[in-house]
């Protein structure tokens, strides 16, 4: 089959990097990674510097991320972003206006450990229980896990493993270098699976793409 053929192709020679198998609540150690290279042409400004409560929204979150407790994390974006100051390392894209593909692609190769995981900078209604939740998953499948709703996969707050980095650089190549693609091809080599949302688990997707996006003064948020 087709998806045989690229996986053999793609990783003729590639080390196989052990995961154990883990149980719920293990410890075990993975890497994670902040999206906010986005040009936020809708937004006008830097979608990481917006106020969200009394933090900016790269600051939430990078507290999102700090909860689910990583071995090691970036923040993917641009090196004078408004996260310059902090003492997370930032990882620039070689070739800028590439997408969020380039900063997974970035991630993939530092990462150290079996598992990535990602979240975007615009899905500020994310929460620490849920993506936890995906990396158990992960462990025990295996496998990465983006979640999908019933029209598309949301691959900005999902696990990938570090063996589909030969899959995304050559995915980085291609004219479509949508996520929507690289999850495709991840599911037919074996390399991710799917995991449902349910009943209000939508609404931690919610993102903020433009400034009718923001939430209210007053409106309570997570």
């Amino acid at each position: 089959m087709e998806f045989r053929e690229r996986r053999n192709r793609l990783f003729r020679g590639t080390p196989k990097i052990p995961i154990p198998i883990m149980h719920a609540h293990s410890s075990a150690l993975f890497s994670a990674i902040l999206l906010a290279g986005g040009q936020s042409r809708r937004m006008g400004t830097d979608k990481a510097a917006l106020s969200w409560g009394s933090q900016s929204l790269w600051e939430r979150q990078r507290s999102v991320l700090e909860a689910t407790r990583p071995a090691e994390l970036w923040i993917s974006g641009r090196k004078t972003g408004p996260y310059a100051g902090s003492s997370l390392p930032i990882l620039e894209d070689p070739v800028p206006g590439l997408g969020p593909l380039a900063g997974l692609v970035e991630g993939l190769r530092r990462a150290q450990h079996a598992f990535l995981l990602v979240l975007g900078i615009d899905l500020p209604w994310m929460n620490a229980g849920f993506l936890s939740g995906l990396m158990e998953e992960a462990w025990v499948r295996k496998k990465g896990v983006v979640p999908r709703n019933a029209r598309w996969w949301e691959p900005l707050a999902a696990v990938y493993p570090r063996e589909i980095l030969p899959l995304a650089e050559e995915c980085l190549q291609h004219a479509d270098r949508s996520l929507q693609r690289l999850v495709r091809l991840g599911m037919e080599c074996g390399l991710l699976e799917s995991r449902e949302l349910g009943a209000g688990e939508g609404d931690l997707f919610r993102n903020v793409n433009s400034p009718g996006d923001l939430p209210a003064p007053g409106m309570e948020l997570c």
